[in-house]
Parts: C-alpha cells; sequence; structure tokens
C-alpha cells in the first residue's frame, strides 16, 4: 500500500511541475524563451512513454492510476504550451527572414535579398523593400 502513496506523490509532483511555466506563459502572454525542439521532444516523450505504459498494463491486466493521470495532464500541458509558443510568435525579426532567403538562395540558386523593416513602435505595419 505504502508503494501506492509513493506513487501518487510522484505522480502529482510530476503532473503539476509544467504549470507554473503554463502560468507565466498564460499571464505574460510570451513563450518565445521556450524552445521547439524541448516542447516537441517533451511531447513526444510524454505520449510515447504513456502508449508504452498502457500497453504493458493491458499485457500484465494491471493498472497504474497515478501514471495516466500524469501524462495526460502532462500531455494536456505540453499541447497548451505548443498552442502558445506558435499563437504568441512575435512578429518575424529582419534576421529571421534574412535567414531563410540566404537559405531559399543556397538551395534554389541566386535569389534578391529581402530587406524587411519592422517598426518598433507599430507591429503590425511591415515595409518590405526588394534590392539586390
Amino acid at each position: 500500500m505504502w508503494h501506492q502513496v509513493l506513487g501518487w506523490i510522484g505522480a502529482i509532483l510530476f503532473a503539476i511541475c509544467a504549470v507554473p511555466q503554463v502560468i507565466k506563459t498564460y499571464k505574460t502572454k510570451e513563450a518565445d524563451d521556450l524552445s521547439w525542439l524541448f516542447l516537441l521532444f517533451w511531447i513526444g516523450g510524454e505520449i510515447l512513454t504513456f502508449i508504452y505504459i498502457i500497453i504493458d498494463d493491458i499485457s500484465l491486466n494491471i493498472t497504474h492510476y497515478p501514471l495516466y493521470i500524469n501524462y495526460v495532464f502532462n500531455i494536456l500541458l505540453v499541447m497548451y504550451l505548443l498552442y502558445a509558443k506558435a499563437k504568441y510568435r512575435k512578429k518575424e525579426r529582419k534576421n529571421d527572414i534574412l535567414l531563410w532567403t540566404e537559405v531559399r538562395s543556397f538551395l534554389y540558386g541566386s535569389m534578391p535579398r529581402i530587406e524587411v523593416n519592422i517598426m518598433i513602435e507599430d507591429f503590425t505595419q511591415t515595409k518590405l523593400e526588394g534590392y539586390k
């Protein structure tokens, strides 16, 4: 019985460890500091491990409810962080567009460079000027 108590405590701690980040992201509406790779690896690990646990439990005819709750809750939290990372993204920065232009030039041959001036006061207005 005591091992089940340990399992529940561990599952609860693991399940809530992402809550502070979710709260911060929700309040600030900013997720730029979160790495896409980190989030994708995290959700991939959660999903694959959850599937493994379910398959193993079915084959052994047992249930691990603390683990189920932990993984479902974590998957939901990471899904929100992925959504926030995409939704609260700042307008594309000049360097991002210049880098993309350089990559396209490398892959497809010579293309004109694009300079993007982003107005600090108003991110909704982006002015594109092409030059060679």
